[in-house]
């Protein structure tokens, strides 16, 4: 897998790979790190007040989606606080939810996308909005951070093919 070749084309304020393409959120900030540890490549964005948080990443996953999500919620770790929905943009479909961990933090939405393994190893990507700002308190839920416009913005403008 050559995860490490991996690239974004970037034309007319639209980042394309092969099986999805994306915008960066407005009036959020672009974070780099590494995530050596894990078989992907993350991109991370957060607003000015560094509450909401935005991931893209993406990576091979040899498990199935329902074994993806069925390991997400096996250890109690996390709480699910929706049903799994269906996500439809462009041509694709995700599945996502909404979720917290068993301490009530970090109030999360995920979802995930499945493609055929691409020529770099890939088979997902993985979009999440999450609320986090160490152990203050966030006056907003995850549901309405997703329709704050500039998040609602950023997902709406993903495109799976």
């Amino acid at each position: 897998m050559n995860l490490e070749d991996s690239k974004l084309k970037y034309n007319n304020g639209v980042f394309s790979h092969s099986n999805f393409s994306f915008s960066f959120p407005e009036n959020f900030y672009f974070k780099l790190y590494d995530d050596s540890g894990f078989q992907s490549n993350v991109l991370s964005f957060c607003s000015e007040d560094k509450k909401i948080h935005l991931e893209i990443e993406i990576g091979y996953c040899e498990e199935t989606l329902d074994e993806y999500f069925e390991e997400l919620f096996s250890n109690d770790e996390r709480k699910k606080l929706s049903d799994f929905i269906t996500v439809k943009r462009g041509n694709g479909k995700a599945c996502g939810t909404y979720y917290v961990f068993k301490d009530n933090s970090t109030p999360t939405y995920e979802e995930v996308y499945y493609f055929k393994k691409n020529k770099y190893g890939e088979n997902v990507v993985r979009v999440a909005v999450y609320l986090w700002n160490g152990n203050k308190k966030i006056n907003k839920t995850i549901f309405e951070a997703v329709e704050i416009p500039e998040v609602k913005a950023f997902l709406n403008g993903f495109k799976y093919y």
